[in-house]
């Protein structure tokens, strides 16, 4: 039967060693706190792996290795774990390409300057004197525009009106050089042994 209120024992009552129970509260808290420590120990440990495990095997790939499935079929796609390039390697790589760039583009600048010297060497010569034969110490489409001017003066020109200078555009200077290269090709390609010729001894 439950005694009444005022016979009851209160909780200090209860208590038989208060100096016991504050120690137990002591050594738990300890162990409360020891046990963070090691899961924070843990923790910390784990990432330092995972960290260290990415340092070595993933930070020295360029890509990594991945697995791609198709949604319809079984097939699947794999990619290639490429490493990255050294210090040095990579400097030259990227001399190499540097050059390259540079290479390219004095080649564009020598084929400008070269065009625009053709076309400058024909109109020279077109506005040269009858003192050279005709094709004589000129290139093919020089000698071919100058031809083509005797042709259109009348052919039967005195030594003076050859020599006089005449004005000629551009675009024909390059069209009778193309021309003359034309039939340098030709001639190259007529001279050309076929298939089943022997070889000269």
């Amino acid at each position: 039967s439950i005694l009444p209120e005022h016979l009851q024992l209160r909780e200090d009552e209860l208590l038989i060693d208060p100096e016991y129970a504050a120690l137990l509260e002591e050594e738990g808290e300890a162990l409360v706190s020891e046990v963070k420590r090691e899961c924070e120990y843990e923790s910390e440990k784990a990432e330092r792996r995972l960290s260290k495990l990415r340092e070595r095997y993933l930070e020295p790939l360029e890509t990594e290795l991945t697995h791609l499935s198709a949604f319809l079929t079984g097939q699947k796609v794999s990619s290639f774990p490429a490493p990255k390039l050294a210090g040095q390697f990579k400097d030259l790589l990227e001399r190499v390409h540097s050059a390259m760039r540079s290479e390219e583009l004095q080649e564009a600048r020598n084929s400008m300057d070269g065009s625009s010297a053709a076309g400058n060497n024909g109109t020279r010569a077109s506005k040269s004197k009858g003192s050279l034969a005709p094709g004589q110490g000129q290139s093919p489409g020089a000698a071919l525009a100058a031809r083509t001017q005797a042709s259109d003066q009348g052919g039967g020109s005195t030594s003076e009106e050859a020599g006089a200078p005449v004005k000629q555009s551009t675009f024909q200077v390059r069209k009778a050089m193309r021309a003359a290269r034309k039939e340098v090709l030709s001639n190259l390609l007529q001279q050309q042994p076929g298939k089943n010729d022997d070889d000269p001894a």
